[in-house]
């Protein structure tokens, strides 16, 4: 009878601690999307008014925030577009040392979030890189972020309708919604 109590007693205390834990992670949650639903407005705002960088940091903020954010991702390229029409895109030599630089640090990891990252910092600076957006795109979907990789897979599809394995990535995300 005792150990019958005891054991009724721990099973209350997990499914009280389990409901605690719930409760927490769903106010974590709530605080974010408040955040990120502030950073989306702030971030129209600043592309609105030609603040590229401005833009481009909140937009990236929000990714942080929530990877699978496919309107951001869809937003933040389209700002850094805007922003090198206006400004100018980044040099040839500079694009060659930083791809150089990607590769390298790419095949030195073999964490997805840094892989993830990788792929981002690049894209700030080449936003048109098919390849680098397709890699992004699978490396979402391996995370579960479909709408994610949908966008970033439509978005290097777009860019270049000979990338098969963004079509792929395409119909593999889609295939998850």
């Amino acid at each position: 009878a005792i150990a019958e109590t005891l054991k009724n007693r721990f099973l209350a205390l997990r499914q009280n601690s389990e409901l605690d834990q719930i409760a927490k992670t769903r106010a974590i949650l709530e605080a974010e999307t408040k955040e990120a639903s502030t950073a989306l407005a702030t971030a129209e705002e600043a592309f609105k008014k030609g603040n590229w960088d401005y833009a481009r940091d909140l937009f990236l903020q929000i990714l942080v925030l929530d990877a699978d954010h496919a309107a951001s991702r869809k937003a933040l390229r389209a700002t850094l577009l805007k922003k090198f029409q206006t400004m100018g895109a980044t040099g040839k030599i500079k694009l060659m040392a930083l791809r150089g630089q990607f590769e390298l640090q790419l095949k030195a990891t073999k964490d997805v979030p840094k892989r993830i990252e990788l792929c981002q910092k690049l894209l700030n600076d080449d936003p048109t890189n098919s390849k680098v957006r397709t890699l992004l795109a699978s490396t979402l979907v391996e995370q579960a972020k479909y709408n994610g990789a949908a966008a970033e897979a439509e978005i290097a599809f777009a860019d270049d309708k000979t990338n098969g394995t963004a079509a792929k990535t395409l119909v593999e995300a889609y295939r998850h919604l």
